[in-house]
């Protein structure tokens, strides 16, 4: 097929949706890796709380310091549910770029194929024209005499 003059248009488009899928891919993965973490602080910390409460006699400092490490890993929950919230935004808002940009390259390679049937379309039409002149030309004599 011959080149047409909008392919270095849908080459960018195309460029682009990869791009973007590729973007949308490192977020997702990004945002997969977050919440494994989450689930690992949270099994952290109920590991560790289930463990101290085995019934062991603690002294008033050792329950001090218990507690406030669970309360820097609960911190450190809380942290990471908040980053999971920002990726998860920026996530959808990757998937809506992705989107877009897909919608944008589907479009323009839907006019390109528009216009490739249009033109295959004139040059069936030219060349039944000329086979039509060609036969009416060869008949023609024919019928005169």
């Amino acid at each position: 097929m011959s080149k047409n003059r909008l392919d270095p248009i849908l080459h960018h488009a195309n460029t682009q949706q990869q791009d973007q899928a590729q973007r949308l891919s490192t977020t997702l993965k990004t945002l997969r890796d977050a919440e494994a973490q989450l689930q690992q602080l949270l099994q952290y910390r109920e590991e560790y709380s289930s463990r101290q409460t085995g019934g062991n006699a603690f002294s008033v400092e050792d329950l001090h310091n218990q507690q406030l490490f669970i309360n820097q890993v609960n911190k450190a929950i809380e942290q990471q549910q908040h980053n999971i919230e920002h990726l998860s935004r920026q996530s959808q808002q990757q998937r809506i770029f992705w989107q877009q940009s897909k919608t944008r390259a589907d479009a323009i390679d839907e006019l390109i194929q528009k216009q490739a049937n249009q033109a295959r379309k004139r040059e069936e039409y030219r060349e039944q024209k000329e086979n039509d002149e060609f036969n009416n030309r060869r008949s023609g004599p024919r019928s005169e005499r």
